[in-house]
């Protein structure tokens, strides 16, 4: 969403007492990765005592940006990755 609501509803959260939220990312075909790094950190930085976690479904975000987010944003503490259903399981 846009990042006004998502700031807004992190705060709503954190007035809830969650202990964290998890970040979907933006959308949209000219997003860069800096850009993607700024919606986070932005987001992280309206609810500095909640953990976040992005939820990373774009292969163009590397390692090198998540970096750069917990650079910036020092309550990011994780990030979830989409799995596809081919993807390989340990499960018997």
């Amino acid at each position: 969403g846009d990042l006004p609501t998502a700031r807004r509803i992190a705060s709503t959260a954190a007035r809830a007492a969650a202990f964290g939220v998890m970040v979907h990312e933006p959308t949209g075909p000219f997003r860069s990765a800096a850009g993607w790094v700024r919606y986070h950190a932005e987001i992280a930085s309206a609810v500095p005592g909640l953990a976040v976690v992005p939820y990373v479904r774009d292969p163009g975000i590397r390692d090198a940006d998540l970096a750069a987010l917990v650079a910036a944003a020092p309550n990011v503490v994780a990030r979830t990755v989409e799995c596809s259903p081919s993807a390989p399981t340990t499960r018997s």
